[in-house]
């Protein structure tokens, strides 16, 4: 498996963020915009599109070859070195603080209970039939709940697994 648009241009919307895997500082340097610092390793950036490697934005049925991320100060296509960072399917039965308000978000997601919720908690993860089914099976999830969990940062694609993604939870706060 390998990261393609399709994974990343459902989050386009919700201020998906990733996070560069190695120093991109020498790749840069010689550019003018360039500022020292911002492509060290571990700098965090927002994906905002795709685009060749010039920065041409295809148009219709046009080559695309990279994702356009962008920070304070430029916008950068990057054809590799970056991973997105998302949630993992399994935080949604923990308390989770998402733009500053803190909930359970299979509470709002599934409309469940704080008491299957705990059962779920007491096996220490969530049953095999919610990790299957949550792996974006439309039929089964209303588009509500869909958008949700891309407006969360879920990971419904599985790109954590296939190591295409960085999990929330490890990074240093």
């Amino acid at each position: 498996m390998k990261l393609e648009l399709k994974h990343l241009a459902p989050y386009l919307p919700y201020g998906l963020k990733g996070i560069l895997e190695y120093d991109r500082n020498e790749d840069f340097c010689g550019e003018d915009w360039y500022s020292g610092g911002i492509f060290d390793k571990g700098s965090q950036w927002k994906f905002c599109g795709y685009a060749d490697s010039d920065l041409h934005i295809p148009l219709g049925e046009g080559e695309f070859d990279a994702f356009m991320w962008r920070n304070d100060s430029t916008y950068v296509c990057f054809h590799h070195g970056i991973k997105p960072i998302l949630r993992p399917i399994s935080d949604l039965i923990k308390e989770t603080e998402i733009d500053g308000n803190k909930f359970i978000p299979a509470e709002v997601l599934f409309s469940v209970d704080n008491e299957e919720i705990q059962n779920f908690k007491d096996f220490g993860e969530l049953p095999d039939y919610w990790k299957e089914s949550i792996k974006l099976k439309p039929r089964w999830y209303s588009y509500y709940q869909v958008e949700l969990l891309l407006q969360w940062h879920f990971d419904v694609f599985g790109l954590i697994e296939n190591g295409l993604a960085i999990d929330i939870n490890t990074l240093k706060e």
